[in-house]
């Protein structure tokens, strides 16, 4: 028996490139912030550029997404100077 109004439980937007491109340096200032760590917008897209010719995308696009983006994000980290997870 199908119920005759089903409630709405979660909402998932993709904002990663597919739909919808969003500029990641504001989210991830946010993110350094609230740990402690502050980098101007200007540092943060200038990490993203250096890290975006680093990462080698090919090469890790048989992990999975956690793993992927833990690596991309460790990439960024390394870059912006502020920490090294060597």
């Amino acid at each position: 028996m199908v119920p005759k109004t089903m409630k709405v439980k979660a909402l998932l937007f993709d904002l990663g490139g597919t739909l919808v491109y969003q500029q990641p340096c504001e989210p991830f200032q946010r993110i350094l912030q609230a740990n402690g760590v502050f980098k101007s917008i200007e540092e943060i897209r200038e990490a993203f550029e250096k890290g975006s010719k680093e990462f080698d995308g090919e090469k890790h696009k048989a992990l999975p997404p956690h793993e992927f983006y833990t690596r991309w994000n460790i990439v960024i980290l390394e870059t912006s100077r502020n920490y090294s997870f060597s």
